[in-house]
């Protein structure tokens, strides 16, 4: 019926933003880990999720961030950057499944 077909997209949703939340935090605390002061904006199609900062000396090393979540049980892959994230330089970085993250650029210049 087309309320069970609602209650599953639904519950997908949830699981979708449950997810996100949790791939958020892991990136936030990877961050942390490596020294960065992290700040996070969650809204939908704001520009970055994590804007990660360091102070370097007298300058300020400055990641705009989109995390993105990788399922290892399925095949499907997480969506890439929009348009208007690769013009204002955001970076990429993919949490996986098992908790394993990877950076798509470098965290120090």
């Amino acid at each position: 019926s087309m309320a069970d077909r609602n209650n599953e997209v639904s519950k997908g949703n949830y699981f979708n933003h449950r997810v996100g939340q949790w791939a958020e935090y892991k990136a936030a605390a990877f961050l942390t880990r490596r020294k960065f002061e992290v700040y996070s904006h969650s809204g939908s199609q704001s520009i970055c999720d994590l804007v990660a900062i360091k102070r370097k000396g007298v300058r300020l090393l400055i990641h705009l961030i989109e995390v993105k979540y990788h399922s290892l049980e399925t095949e499907s892959n997480h969506k890439p950057l929009r348009p208007d994230q690769k013009k204002f330089g955001v970076k990429l970085l993919v949490v996986s499944s098992d908790g394993t993250i990877t950076p798509h650029f470098a965290l120090e210049k």
